[in-house]
């Protein structure tokens, strides 16, 4: 998907910028081309007043004096006519016209050009028009001496070369245009797909980088923009990494609190369970003073020395399982875990007059993750169990159920329950109900972050009637187990 919307990308970006530069580059072509035409017809322009004013002069001349009865103007006009026409190359027509727009003379018959007194021009001025199988500038030229009007001069000279420079002036335009734009997509190509290339390599790295796992990986420095975003990457890459050792240390501070602020919980349960074994022993120990001598009696109060000393030494095993490190860190005896707890926490159990039931098939079940961690998370649960229940009656159900893929442990208890307003709470860190000194509010963070950290998951239901809290964990299947 990711390679396909970087070559989206590339595709988009060609498109919009090699659109952009063909529409540039044929407003160009447009422009030059138009400059050029206009440039060629205003020197042809040029060039056929010029020959037109020079020829116009000799023709003034002729009229003055033919005016003044010197010789017939047909006769000088006509010498006059083919030598322009001989000398001058290029030249189609000459038509001389007298002030009222009478044809004087011309050099074709009849004559293209129709004058009347309405459309006898005031200034010079060329229009380029067709003639017969070719082009014509033709030339309207005003004989003037000061304010008086002698006539009118009209020349046509070719101007088929004219068109056919325009025409190859397109043409040489439109094939570099061609070749302009073919050269500037090809570049916009290379240059896109450079950048998409170099796209898709950060976006391949960026799905290999895996800081959960520890996995890093060093984005290659390329001399342009991309090279600016893989060293931020690999700057990034780095600060996460710092902050991720920052939270572990952070979390494995927080874990232990939470399991000294258990085990704190646990101490006066535990003291007054040894308590009792102690006074025992130290009973047993002054009768055997006052009668050493009696063998038999003295064995019968060594057994219940010993009794005792082994009860202690169990009571010790346990609070040393719960708190120290577990071996092995990919599954846990489910069974063992749950009766682990429910024998820590016998003695508030006992006192607080509450009845813990045991529903299911209660067997050695493995699941996900490390003994010590499980008995944490069922810990953390049965205790806030416990704390809530004010009723006289107090009751805790534990239920599993297992397939093949999960193990499901759901604890309920008949509580005050959880207010609606402060379910959404009750997973952040240091939130607490609970009394100064009864709970750090560090209890169902750490367990939310156990069970995540094994792929679980935990929901809890809650009502004025009771919590109920679900467990899902990951099983471990019966191979996993024997290797």
């Amino acid at each position: 998907m990711k390679k396909g919307y970087l070559n989206g990308l590339g595709a988009r970006l060609f498109g919009y910028i090699g659109i952009t530069t063909a529409i540039m580059v044929f407003l160009l072509f447009v422009v030059v081309t138009i400059y050029w035409k206009q440039l060629t017809v205003k020197h042809f322009v040029e060039n056929t007043l010029s020959i037109t004013k020079t020829f116009g002069i000799a023709v003034k001349n002729a009229i003055i004096v033919q005016q003044n009865n010197i010789y017939t103007e047909e006769d000088s006009m006509a010498g006059m006519l083919l030598s322009f026409i001989k000398e001058e190359k290029g030249v189609k027509y000459v038509s001389i016209f007298d002030s009222k727009g009478g044809l004087i003379i011309s050099s074709q018959y009849p004559s293209t050009v129709k004058l009347t007194g309405k459309n006898i021009p005031e200034h010079p001025f060329v229009t380029i028009k067709k003639y017969k199988k070719g082009f014509v500038g033709e030339c309207f030229y005003p004989l003037k001496t000061g304010n008086r009007y002698l006539g009118l001069l009209v020349v046509g000279l070719d101007a088929s070369y004219v068109i056919k420079d325009i025409k190859m002036i397109f043409f040489v335009m439109l094939f570099f245009t061609i070749l302009l734009t073919i050269t500037v997509l090809s570049l916009i190509f290379v240059i896109t797909t450079k950048l998409t290339n170099s796209l898709m390599l950060l976006s391949d790295m960026v799905n290999d980088l895996d800081l959960e796992k520890g996995k890093m990986v060093h984005f290659p420095e390329f001399k342009d923009e991309i090279g600016f975003i893989s060293k931020r990457l690999n700057d990034l890459q780095q600060r996460l990494a710092i902050s991720k050792e920052k939270i572990i240390l952070a979390e494995r501070k927080i874990l232990r609190a939470e399991k000294l602020a258990s085990i704190g919980r646990l101490a006066s349960g535990i003291a007054h369970e040894i308590n009792n074994p102690i006074n025992g022993i130290n009973h047993c120990i002054s009768l055997i003073k006052q009668n050493p001598e009696d063998k038999k009696e003295v064995m019968e109060y060594l057994a219940l020395i010993e009794e005792a000393t082994n009860y202690m030494e169990n009571i010790v095993k346990k609070m040393l399982e719960f708190s120290k490190p577990s071996n092995n860190k990919e599954k846990a005896n489910l069974k063992k875990a749950i009766e682990s707890v429910l024998s820590l926490l016998e003695y508030q159990i006992t006192k607080g007059g509450i009845t813990v039931e045991l529903k299911g098939e209660i067997r050695d079940v493995y699941v996900k993750g490390d003994q010590v961690s499980i008995q944490e998370v069922i810990m953390n649960i049965v205790q806030n169990s416990i704390d809530s229940l004010k009723r006289d009656k107090k009751n805790i159900t534990i239920s599993v159920k297992s397939d093949e893929n999960t193990v499901m442990v759901k604890i309920m208890d008949n509580g005050e329950g959880i207010p609606e307003e402060n379910l959404a709470k009750i997973f952040d860190p240091f939130f607490t109900t609970k009394p100064v000194g009864k709970g750090t509010g560090l209890g169902l963070y750490v367990v939310k972050g156990i069970m995540n950290s094994i792929g679980g998951h935990i929901e809890v239901e809650s009502s004025k009637n009771g919590t109920s809290v679900t467990l899902t964990f990951q099983g471990v299947i019966n191979e996993d187990i024997d290797n």
